[in-house]
C-alpha cells in the first residue's frame, strides 16, 4: 500500500499538470463581439416575421414613427460566419439632414470642395494627430480582437458637406455619415482626416487606422496584407485609435479592432465587408494632401479581393 505522503505527492502532481494544460489552451485568440452604445437616437425594434415583403419606400429615410405597422419589416438581425457572430438589436436613426444637397447632385468644385481649398476646416495640420506621445510602443498583450457593427438604415443617404461648414461625429471612428464631396486618392497617408476617408468607405473601400505608437512591425504586417488585397484602401495613423487595440480596419458600417495582426481574420473581414457599400465605384479620388504612396491596382474594379498568397506583393 502507498503511504499517505506518497498519495499526496501524486495528487499534487496531477493537479499541477491539469493547471498547466488549461493555461496553454487559454492563450488562443477569439474574436469578441460587442454591441457599442451609439449616441444617436435609437428606436427599440420588436422582432417580427421576416417572411413578409418589405414595404415600398415612400421617399423618406425612415417611415413615419406614428404608425407601428411601418416597422413590420425591421427585425433583430444576426449575421454569422465561421469567425464571428454580430448581433444588431436596434435601428439607428440617421443624422438630421442639413441644408445641403446630397450626393449625386453636387459637382466637385472650388466653390464647394475641390480637395485643395480650405483644408484646415477639417484638420489644422497639427502633428499631434499622427505622432506617438507615449514612452512605450503598443500593443498591450493578451487582448482579443473586437468587431463592431453599426446598423446603417437601408435607405440612408449620406450628405455631402461643403468646406464652408464643419462636420462633427458622435464616434471617434465613424463607419458612416456625412462627408466631403471630394474623396481621397487611394493609398497611404501621413495623415488623412475622417471627413475624407468616410467618403471612400461609401465607395466600398477598407481604411486601416493605426495608433501612432503602434509597433512598426505590426503596422508593416497589416499594411502588407491590405495593400495586396485591393486597390481601394486607405492607410493613415490616427491618435484616437484605442491603445489596447491599436489597429482598426474600417468598412462602411463596420470596425474590426485588433491588438495583434491576425492575417486570416483580417483577410476574412476584408473579403466579407470590402466592396459592400452604397456606391461601389473603383474611381480614384481627388484629395491627395500628404499622400505618401498611391495604391496599386490588384484586379480590375477590385473583383478579385485578397488573391492567393503567392500572387501578393510585398510579402513579409
Amino acid at each position: 500500500m502507498f503511504s499517505l505522503r506518497t498519495c499526496f505527492c501524486v495528487l499534487h502532481f496531477v493537479l499541477l499538470l491539469v493547471s498547466t494544460l488549461a493555461s496553454e489552451k487559454g492563450t488562443s485568440f477569439q474574436l469578441q463581439e460587442h454591441d457599442v452604445p451609439m449616441p444617436f437616437d435609437v428606436i427599440n425594434v420588436k422582432s417580427t416575421d421576416n417572411s413578409e415583403n418589405h414595404k415600398k419606400w415612400n421617399g423618406r429615410y425612415l417611415p413615419d414613427r406614428s404608425h407601428e405597422e411601418n416597422y413590420g419589416s425591421i427585425s433583430r438581425i444576426v449575421t454569422e460566419n465561421e469567425d464571428f457572430a454580430v448581433v444588431e438589436p436596434v435601428y439607428i436613426v440617421p443624422e438630421q439632414k442639413k441644408s445641403i444637397v446630397t450626393m449625386g447632385s453636387m459637382d466637385i468644385n472650388s466653390t464647394c470642395d475641390d480637395g485643395k481649398t480650405n483644408l484646415t476646416r477639417d484638420w489644422d495640420g497639427s502633428f499631434y494627430n499622427y505622432t506617438c506621445m507615449l514612452s512605450d510602443t503598443l500593443p498591450i498583450s493578451d487582448i482579443q480582437p473586437l468587431l463592431d457593427r453599426d446598423l446603417v438604415p437601408k435607405y440612408y443617404v449620406a450628405n455631402h458637406v461643403c468646406m464652408k461648414e464643419s462636420i462633427s461625429y458622435n464616434h471617434d471612428i465613424p463607419s458612416f455619415g456625412s462627408h466631403r464631396p471630394a474623396w481621397a486618392r487611394y493609398g497611404e497617408y501621413k495623415f488623412l482626416p475622417k471627413q475624407r476617408w468616410l467618403h471612400n468607405l461609401e465607395h466600398g473601400s477598407v481604411v486601416m487606422l493605426y495608433h501612432p505608437c503602434t509597433h512598426p512591425v505590426l503596422v508593416q504586417r497589416m499594411r502588407t496584407v491590405l495593400k495586396s488585397c485591393l486597390f481601394r484602401h486607405i492607410i493613415t495613423p490616427y491618435n484616437l485609435v484605442p491603445e489596447d487595440r491599436p489597429i482598426v480596419l474600417v468598412t462602411w458600417g463596420n470596425r474590426l479592432y485588433m491588438n495583434d495582426v491576425d492575417t486570416k481574420l483580417a483577410i476574412d473581414y476584408i473579403k466579407k465587408y470590402a466592396n459592400h457599400a452604397k456606391e461601389t465605384t473603383a474611381r480614384d479620388g481627388q484629395y491627395d494632401n500628404l499622400l505618401i504612396e498611391p495604391a496599386e491596382l490588384i484586379s480590375p474594379d477590385d473583383i478579385n479581393i485578397c488573391p492567393t498568397p503567392h500572387k501578393r506583393k510585398n510579402r513579409i
